[in-house]
C-alpha cells in the first residue's frame, strides 16, 4: 500500500548540541486508507500515557516549525517524542501532505495528525472520538480530503481507554459499565488539555487566525433528538452565528434529499439544550478561555458560576457537530434514512469557501514589501483571492480598485490609518448573505508598516510614467524637452496635499511646481516638474525622494 525511504539528515551539528539526529521520512499510497486503516487501543486498555509539559511545549515547537514550512526542524524536534514527520504523497491524486505519526505504532497513544500544505479550506477537522464514537474516524478522513483541508487531528486511544479522571470537568455515562455518570478520563482528548491533540488545536488556532476547527461526534439518538446538535461549545444564541449556519445547511440539504431529518443549533433560540460542547477544551479555548481546564468551575461553560467563557464572537473559531448514526455510514443504524460522508462533504463545502491566501503585501506602485502611506495603493499577491473578496486594513474597510483574477488584488489604504505603526491588513472571502443563507467569512492577513510618507513612482518597462501637459507619455522615442513641464505619477505622498518632493533629473535640482493628490483620483499622486535645462540628453537618472529611475530627455 505504502512504501518509504529516508530523505536527508539533519545537521550533525544538531546531534553535537543534545538533538537525536532526525531525518525526514518519504512515503507514498493511499493516503485514506493508511489513516482509515489507523487501529486504536481500546477501552480499559490504559494505554494513554500523558505527555509532561516540556515534551508538550517541544511539541509545539514542531508544531509550529511544520506550520511555518520548516519540516526538517519540525522533524529534530519531534523525533525525541517518538514521532515521525512524513512527507506523504497521495498516490491517487499526486497532492502533498505532512504526517506526524508515532513511530512505534500506539506506544503512547498521543494520536495521528496530518497538515495539508497547499489546503483550499482552512479547516481543521478534528476527531478526538475516533476511538469510541463509532466511524468518526472514517468520517473524519472523509471530510478532511474531501474539503481539501488544512489539517486533520485523530485521537491515539479510545475515549474510554484510561479510569483516571481527567479533571476538567463535565460527565459522561459513555465509560460506566453500568450507566453512571462519571467524569470525563485523560484518554479523552475533548476533556483534557494535557495532551498533543489539545495543543496542536491551539498552535493551529494561534498561527492561523482565519482557521476553523470542525469537531465530529456521534451520539445516541432519542426521541425529540435532531440528526445532528450543532454548537460552538458556549450557551450563546446570536446571530449571525456559525453553528447555527452549519445546522440550518443540514436541515436544507436533508430536505433537498427528501430525508425527515432536522439539524439543530445549540446557539440558536429554542434550540437543542444537550450535548452543546460546554465542557470541551478545545471549544473553550477557542472561546478564549485562558485556561481550558482550569476555567471549569460549574462544569461547563453555561452553568453558573463558571469562569469559563460564555460566548463566542462571530465567526466562531470552533464548530462541534454530533451526528446520528445516519449520519455516520453505519450499518446497523436503525433511522429511517442515510446520510453519507459525502453528502456532509457536501454541506461544508458549500458553506466554507477556499481559503484566501496572502503571499506578499506590498507598496502599489514599487510592488516591493515596505512601508505603506495613509491614502495609497496597495498590491496582495495570494491565491483564491476572487472577485468578491473584501479587506480590512489597519481596522478599516479599504476601497478596491481591481480583484477577480484569484491572484491579485489591488486597493487604497484608507486615509484615516494612524501612522508611525505595524498594521493588519485582512482579507475576507464570503460573509452573512441572508439569515439562514449566509457563507462563512474566511480571511488571511499580513502585516505592513505605516509611514506618514512612503513615496514612490509608477514605473513601466524600467522608465518612471512621465507625460506632458497634454498627458501624452514620454518615452525614448518621444523624449520630454528641457524646460518643459511634465507630470510624474506616484503613490505614498501622504494624506497632506501639496506634500514634499526633492526632485533631481541629470543631476540637476528640478523646479517642482506641485505635488500631491491627482485631482479626482483616490490613491494617485500627481507631481508636476520643470525639466532643468541643466539636464543632459538622452536616458538620465531621475531622483525622487532619494528613489532613482530614469527619464527621456531630448537633445
Amino acid at each position: 500500500m505504502w512504501t518509504h525511504r529516508i530523505l536527508a539528515p539533519l545537521l550533525l551539528a544538531g546531534l553535537f548540541a543534545g538533538t537525536p539526529r532526525a531525518a525526514l521520512v518519504e512515503e507514498s499510497g493511499d493516503l485514506g486508507a493508511v489513516l482509515r486503516a489507523i487501529t486504536l487501543p481500546g477501552a480499559r486498555s490504559e494505554a494513554f500515557r500523558t505527555p509532561g509539559g516540556e515534551e508538550i511545549a517541544r511539541w509545539r515547537e514542531a508544531l509550529d516549525a511544520l506550520l511555518a514550512g520548516n519540516a526538517a526542524g519540525a522533524a529534530g524536534l519531534a523525533d525525541p517524542l517518538g514521532y515521525d514527520v512524513i512527507a506523504f504523497t497521495d498516490t491517487g491524486s499526486g497532492a502533498k501532505y505532512w504526517l506526524l505519526r508515532e513511530r512505534a505504532a500506539n506506544a503512547r497513544a498521543l494520536g495521528t495528525y496530518v497538515v495539508n500544505p497547499n489546503a483550499c479550506r482552512l479547516l481543521s477537522i478534528q476527531a478526538p472520538h475516533a476511538g469510541g464514537d463509532l466511524n468518526t474516524l472514517p468520517q473524519s478522513v472523509a471530510f478532511f480530503l474531501g474539503l481539501n483541508a488544512h489539517s486533520l487531528l485523530i485521537a491515539g486511544a479510545h475515549r474510554c481507554a484510561n479510569t483516571e479522571a481527567a479533571g476538567c470537568g463535565g460527565t459522561t455515562s459513555v465509560c460506566s459499565a453500568d450507566g453512571s455518570e462519571q467524569p470525563y478520563t485523560i484518554s479523552d482528548p475533548a476533556h483534557f488539555t494535557q495532551t498533543f491533540f489539545q495543543a496542536t488545536h491551539e498552535q493551529i488556532a494561534r498561527r492561523l487566525p482565519g482557521s476553523m476547527a470542525i469537531s465530529l461526534h456521534g451520539f445516541t439518538w432519542q426521541a425529540g433528538d435532531p440528526e445532528a446538535i450543532v454548537s460552538n461549545a458556549t450557551c450563546n444564541n446570536r446571530a449571525p452565528s456559525v453553528a447555527t449556519q452549519v445546522a440550518e445547511a443540514y436541515t436544507r440539504r436533508f430536505a433537498e434529499m427528501g430525508l425527515a431529518f432536522t439539524a439543530g443549533s445549540c446557539n440558536a433560540p429554542g434550540g437543542p439544550t444537550r450535548l452543546c460542547a460546554e465542557t470541551n477544551v478545545q471549544g473553550r479555548f477557542s472561546a478564549g478561555a485562558v485556561d481550558a481546564c482550569g476555567c471549569s468551575g460549574g462544569g461547563s461553560t453555561c452553568a453558573a458560576g463558571s469562569n469559563c467563557p460564555r460566548t463566542a464572537e462571530y465567526p466562531e473559531r470552533f464548530v462541534h457537530i454530533e451526528q446520528s448514526c445516519a449520519m455516520r455510514e453505519v450499518g446497523t443504524c436503525a433511522r429511517p434514512g442515510r446520510f453519507s460522508y459525502a453528502d456532509g462533504v457536501g454541506v461544508l463545502r458549500d458553506l466554507f469557501p477556499c481559503w484566501p491566501r496572502i503571499a506578499a503585501a506590498v507598496h502599489g506602485a514599487s510592488f516591493e514589501r515596505e512601508a505603506l502611506a495613509p491614502g495609497a495603493f496597495f498590491t496582495l499577491y495570494g491565491s483564491n483571492l476572487a472577485a468578491d473578496v473584501t479587506v480590512e486594513a489597519c481596522g478599516r474597510a479599504a476601497a478596491l480598485t481591481y480583484a477577480g483574477s484569484g491572484q491579485q488584488v489591488n486597493g487604497i489604504l484608507p486615509e484615516a490609518t494612524e501612522a508611525g505603526r505595524a498594521c493588519r491588513i485582512a482579507v475576507r472571502a464570503g460573509g452573512v448573505e441572508a439569515a439562514g443563507a449566509g457563507v462563512v467569512p474566511v480571511f488571511d492577513t499580513a502585516e505592513v508598516e505605516v509611514k506618514a510618507q512612503a513615496l514612490a513612482l509608477f514605473t513601466h518597462e524600467g522608465r518612471a510614467i512621465v507625460t506632458d501637459t497634454l498627458g501624452l507619455l514620454h518615452t525614448a522615442a518621444r523624449p520630454a524637452a528641457r524646460g518643459s513641464i511634465v507630470s510624474l505619477w506616484a503613490t505614498g505622498g501622504g494624506v497632506a496635499s501639496p506634500f514634499a518632493a526633492e526632485i533631481t533629473i541629470g543631476g540637476a535640482a528640478a523646479r517642482v511646481l506641485y505635488a500631491g493628490r491627482a485631482p479626482g483620483f483616490p490613491g494617485l499622486d500627481q507631481i508636476n516638474v520643470e525639466i532643468p535645462a541643466a539636464a543632459g540628453a538622452g536616458a538620465q537618472p531621475l531622483v525622487v525622494n532619494g528613489r532613482r529611475y530614469e527619464i527621456a530627455i531630448a537633445p
